[in-house]
């Protein structure tokens, strides 16, 4: 029985060990002293080699404790934009857990780079801001079920906006034209518009 606990620990550590090195955001052990361990995309996201030793150590032990200084007392997760050397300006969403091990308390830091990810929500509210506020008729979406449209297209053909999703892309043209519109797809596909 002792010797089948045993395999299963250490099959459950195996398991573990390699979720933890496989990870692809960066998972730090920290206690008050610096970094205890560190997985692969931690040293990758701080722009550190592992086989470094002490210089990578020393730069993700500043990082870490950067970070945490931002850290408000009531929060175990937050985000925050930084500097990171070799990277520049980067938006990071972190996680604390707090835990013991050995009987020392440690923190479980899981840091996710969400850089690109904000960018791009930005850029979409940005867009949508644009399509909101112009003069000109837009819809958008899927070609079978479209799932945006500003108030200018809807004034344009006197209908309000979910009519106008209802009706598509082409609700608003006349039966006898319905045909063409697979030949208006394809040219304004080839030529990036069709008039």
């Amino acid at each position: 029985s002792i010797k089948n606990n045993i395999k299963s620990l250490e099959s459950s550590e195996k398991r573990y060990f390699s979720l933890f090195s496989n990870a692809s955001d960066a998972i730090i052990l920290w206690s008050d002293d610096g970094v205890v361990h560190a997985n692969p995309a931690a040293f990758t996201l701080f722009g550190c080699d592992e086989n470094i030793g002490e210089t990578a150590g020393s730069t993700q032990n500043e990082m870490i404790r950067h970070i945490l200084q931002r850290k408000k007392p009531e929060e175990d997760e937050w985000n925050m934009s930084t500097d990171i050397p070799g990277k520049g300006a980067c938006t990071l969403n972190i996680r604390l857990v707090r835990l013991v091990l050995e009987d020392l308390p440690m923190d479980l830091i899981q840091i996710r780079d969400i850089t690109m990810e904000t960018r791009m929500h930005e850029e979409i509210h940005r867009l949508a801001d644009i399509v909101k506020n112009t003069q000109a008729g837009i819809m958008a979406g899927p070609v079978h079920a479209p799932d945006i449209v500003n108030e200018a297209y809807a004034r344009m053909h006197e209908c309000t906006n979910e009519e106008a999703l209802k009706g598509g892309f082409f609700g608003p043209i006349h039966q006898d034209y319905k045909e063409d519109i697979p030949v208006w797809i394809r040219i304004a596909t080839e030529r990036g518009h069709m008039t």
